[in-house]
């Protein structure tokens, strides 16, 4: 996906899920990063839960809503606005619709991870993740030529697009989830088709969706999910490799 001469990654997103709530100053992070992520936003939203109140005849007791943590968010952003770094109590997330190379993400995640571990004593995660949502748009000039893929796309994730010929094809979109072949605790989604920003209107975009996003199904430690970045990072472009055809990658290099 990355080292083609251009992309059609519309955004990449990494996220980290802290294993429990945590007390975080976040006012201290932003003065860690306002120099390069100068636009700041606040969000608090009020956590709940729903408790049974106790009753003295055996009955079910009415329910009651009893509030839980304040979840105190901070979002900073750069100047281009194509950049974002969101921290709070449960999680840390960086996404960019400009996105270059994982080495450079990796430059900006390791340091934040580290900073959580020494200052906060995060060492687990009980998920983490790491997305690419390519959305591929061609020019089209003829709307008969908007589901016609076949140069770019694996034929194989379109097989199914014309089950239903008779009818307009509004939008297409499949879901495959598929194990790791390296580590069994990371699982793949992959999202692929044609998308319709304008539903239910007609198609009238040449745009095809693939959509992967590499996660862990278990608790892991800092230094574990470190050690997969390059893995996952190696086996999404493979994933993504499989989707496309010359054509496309051609198209890349221009």
């Amino acid at each position: 996906m990355g080292k083609y001469k251009k992309n059609f990654i519309a955004n990449f997103i990494i996220r980290f899920d802290f294993e429990k709530f945590n007390e975080i100053d976040v006012k201290k992070i932003v003065e860690n990063y306002e120099k390069d992520f100068p636009i700041i936003e606040n969000k608090n939203t009020q956590e709940h839960q729903i408790i049974m109140e106790d009753s003295s005849d055996n009955k079910i007791g009415a329910p009651k809503l009893e509030l839980t943590n304040l979840v105190h968010e901070i979002s900073m952003m750069n100047s281009n606005q194509d950049e974002r770094i969101k921290i709070s109590s449960k999680f840390f997330s960086y996404e960019s619709t400009n996105y270059k190379t994982f080495d450079n993400v990796k430059k900006l995640i390791c340091p934040m991870l580290d900073y959580l571990e020494s200052s906060y004593q995060i060492k687990r995660y009980k998920r983490f993740g790491i997305r690419y949502i390519n959305l591929i748009n061609l020019p089209c000039t003829n709307k008969k030529n908007l589901f016609d893929w076949n140069n770019f796309i694996n034929e194989k994730l379109l097989s199914t697009r014309d089950l239903f010929s008779d009818n307009e094809l509004l939008q297409f979109i499949q879901i495959h989830n598929i194990k790791s072949s390296f580590n069994e605790d990371i699982i793949y989604t992959i999202q692929s088709g044609i998308p319709n920003q304008n539903f239910p209107a007609s198609l009238m975009e040449k745009t095809f969706l693939i959509d992967i996003d590499g996660y862990s199904k278990v608790l892991m430690e800092k230094e574990e999910i470190v050690s997969l970045f390059d893995e996952i990072h190696k086996e999404e472009n493979f994933i993504f490799e499989s989707c496309i055809k010359e054509d496309l990658r051609s198209l890349m290099n221009e």
